[in-house]
């Protein structure tokens, strides 16, 4: 699959190797991982680009009071060949007589542009589905989710009391060792959390009898319950590396505290009366324009306005602990009540609850007209085909909104979510967003919570 302005898209199955992370990634090794150029490889990938008819890739969550969601890949190959169908054992992806059309095979995206390699996306497959139609028409079509894959199907194996005071990278760290994932293949914060002692175990109530038992906590269950207790995020990122930040990397890290592009449908200082061919002006953005700081185009921008972002009592409980409990009197009295509740956490003093939950409403306590979603064609743009490969989740970004009747405006925006479709003919780019003045109060670094002196706890 190649785009035609330049950039060379890969969709490769790696059909020899498992799911493991064993010899997945070797540091600077010529092959297995270049140090510098972001690329990951091993020995197998088979290139199935010429039979791809569509790729749709999805990251990230449209909600940021919710977790990140297991990054989709859906793949659709042409099929004709039968060299998909795994009961095809005279095919090219056989060996020792058993097909090597499984499910649980790696498979990625990138693309190679001035000699960099990108990737989209990078995970397991988790399923082939075959149709066959009429005049020799047969299709398969692969779904695969990201890493975050591996945690789902692993479960934490109960222990005593344990790991007392751990840091929050410290405690995520036992569970991707505990679930057998690589050390290079994460990327941890430390963050400003202690946690208390754990067992790894959770207790279920059978609701027949009424009867309690404890089993192993899942371990992405459990992760993500590391991440709300720091308030920070768990996802696994492009390049298959499982992320775990902290609250603050959000406007401690430069791609997310500065803006890494500008995103916009003309050239500052232009009107909408200077388009006489749109068409044109995108694959030339300079011509025929005024003067100006030349924006990366976009195809559609959406606004929204909503309830459902404001949240002005936030009540979080750890296990063990009191309920702690943060309002804003004038946002109730503007809005009315508005909840956000988390129980369970897993820090190891009520101070820390306490400051997690100011940390909540100082996001979430006043309105906010928002940049929700921006869709971009990179097959028309070179700027816009450079974005799609480097954006990544948790960058900033500027997007400007030129609104009828009312203005030009530019918005500060974290990208929470990337969706790309992609054919043969057409590439479409999608970006999702939260207001990156939700993060505002933060942004003069860390400060100190002087109504959490002499409690143990600093900062929010």
């Amino acid at each position: 699959m190649t785009n035609p302005l330049g950039a060379d898209l890969f969709v490769e199955i790696n059909f020899a190797a498992d799911a493991s992370w064993t010899n997945a990634f070797v540091l600077d090794s010529a092959t297995k991982g270049v140090l510098g150029t972001s690329t990951l490889a091993d020995d197998a990938w088979v290139n199935v680009s010429a039979d791809v008819k569509l790729a749709s890739v999805r990251h990230g969550r449209s909600d940021p009071t919710r977790s990140y969601e297991s990054g989709l890949c859906t793949i659709e190959l042409d099929n004709v060949s039968g060299n998909y169908d795994p009961t095809n054992l005279a095919g090219p992806y056989v060996a020792g007589g058993i097909t090597q059309i499984v499910p649980n095979r790696r498979i990625r995206i990138r693309a190679v542009e001035n000699g960099f390699t990108y990737f989209l996306f990078y995970g397991l497959v988790d399923d082939w589905a075959l149709r066959y139609g009429h005049f020799s028409d047969a299709t398969a079509t692969v779904t695969a989710s990201d890493y975050l894959k591996v945690l789902a199907g692993n479960n934490l194996t109960p222990v005593a009391s344990s790991f007392a005071g751990d840091t929050y990278d410290v405690r995520a760290s036992r569970v991707l060792d505990a679930v057998g994932i690589d050390s290079s293949m994460r990327v941890l914060d430390r963050g400003t959390t202690t946690f208390a002692a754990t067992t790894f175990a959770k207790e279920v109530t059978f609701e027949s009898t009424g009867n309690t038992a404890s089993f192993g906590y899942p371990a992405i269950e459990y992760l993500r319950k590391v991440a709300d207790t720091e308030g920070g995020v768990l996802y696994a990122d492009t390049q298959g590396r499982i992320n775990v930040k902290s609250r603050l990397s959000v406007v401690e890290e430069a791609r997310s505290a500065t803006s890494q592009a500008t995103f916009g449908p003309f050239i500052t200082g232009a009107t909408s009366s200077t388009w006489s061919d749109p068409a044109a002006a995108w694959s030339d953005p300079t011509a025929g324009w005024a003067v100006g700081e030349i924006h990366v185009p976009y195809e559609s921008v959406s606004v929204v306005y909503t309830f459902d972002d404001i949240r002005n009592i936030e009540r979080f409980t750890r296990q063990g602990g009191v309920m702690q409990t943060a309002t804003d009197a004038a946002s109730q009295a503007k809005y009315g009540n508005a909840t956000h509740e988390e129980t369970g956490l897993l820090m190891d003093s009520d101070p820390q609850a306490l400051g997690l939950a100011r940390w909540w409403l100082k996001q979430e306590k006043d309105d906010r007209v928002r940049v929700n979603q921006i869709q971009t064609n990179p097959m028309l743009d070179v700027d816009a085909r450079s974005q799609a490969l480097q954006r990544q989740l948790r960058d900033r970004v500027s997007v400007v909104i030129d609104r009828p009747g009312v203005g030009v405006s530019t918005q500060q925006s974290i990208i929470e979510g990337v969706a790309h479709t992609i054919t043969p003919n057409s590439w479409r780019t999608a970006y999702s967003f939260t207001d990156a003045a939700r993060f505002s109060f933060a942004m003069n670094g860390f400060k100190l919570d002087t109504s959490l002196l002499n409690t143990g706890t600093v900062g929010y």
